[in-house]
């Protein structure tokens, strides 16, 4: 019997590499061909096979509406608006607006005690300098924009005056004034806020003004078949208008809301 011959124990890191290399000193040898230019026909040709579609990247299935849906609050009250960009520099909204409040004002020294109600719509359209920017300059209109109306309070003495003229309560009934805009009244303005999707929400602000002195109208319940009181009402009214006229032809306006954009 031949006597048994301890094999040396070979780390199974260099047998693996001595393997390796054997195969590779003993494979066959492959002469690298010269490497043409294919035409953009050919490649296109072999690198599509029958029946593969076109990759489509994800970013380019993804559309937005460049819209937006806000929720305003400012000196019109609060509302909500929709907007839409058209183009890169135009977007046009439409919104609706709705408040009302007490407030007492003396005016060609009548005082009166009032409720001012804002119930109205707005249509406009913003002009952006930059494209796709936030600041935008805005013009449109505002329809049936803020109304008041107020009822005459008494002095001390318990009379009215009228162009000059006092009148107790009993002799005037009930006297009143109506402040109305016009149904559509020029607005313009600027501020910073757009339809296009950058972010989901975002915060918008504008700043700008309604064109236009209101309507003032003046009536007494006990008018009727007194021609010296109806003359007064007249002149007082006129009075009134005037002072509205010389400080009331632009109403500032102004807004911020949130804004969620789709």
């Amino acid at each position: 019997m031949f006597p048994l011959i301890a094999r040396p124990r070979v780390h199974p890191a260099v047998a693996a590499t001595t393997a390796t290399l054997a195969l590779v000193a003993f494979a066959p040898r492959v002469h690298a061909q010269p490497a043409t230019v294919a035409s953009g026909a050919d490649s296109a040709a072999s690198a599509a096979e029958p029946g593969d579609r076109p990759a489509i990247s994800p970013r380019a299935t993804l559309h937005h509406l460049d819209a937006a849906v806000t929720m305003r609050a400012g000196t019109l009250g609060a509302g909500v608006e929709v907007g839409k960009l058209v183009t890169d520099h135009l977007a046009v909204r439409a919104g609706y607006f709705g408040s009302s409040f007490n407030v007492n004002r003396t005016v060609s020294n009548i005082a009166y005690a009032g409720r001012v109600q804002l119930r109205g719509a707005s249509v406009l359209a913003d002009l952006f300098p930059s494209a796709r920017g936030a600041f935008h300059f805005t013009g449109g209109v505002v329809l049936n924009g803020p109304r008041v109306t107020a009822a005459a309070l008494p002095g001390t003495d318990g009379t009215i005056t009228l162009n000059h003229h006092a009148y107790s309560t009993s002799e005037l009934g009930q006297l009143g004034g109506k402040l109305a805009m016009r149904p559509a009244a020029p607005y313009v303005g600027f501020g910073f806020g757009t339809p296009a999707r950058k972010s989901a929400v975002a915060l918008v602000a504008d700043v700008g003004a309604m064109i236009g002195a209101p309507t003032f109208t003046l009536n007494a319940s006990n008018a009727a078949g007194n021609p010296a009181l109806q003359s007064d009402l007249r002149a007082q009214q006129a009075t009134t208008q005037q002072q509205i006229s010389r400080y009331g032809r632009v109403v500032p306006v102004s807004s911020i809301g949130l804004a969620v954009r789709f």
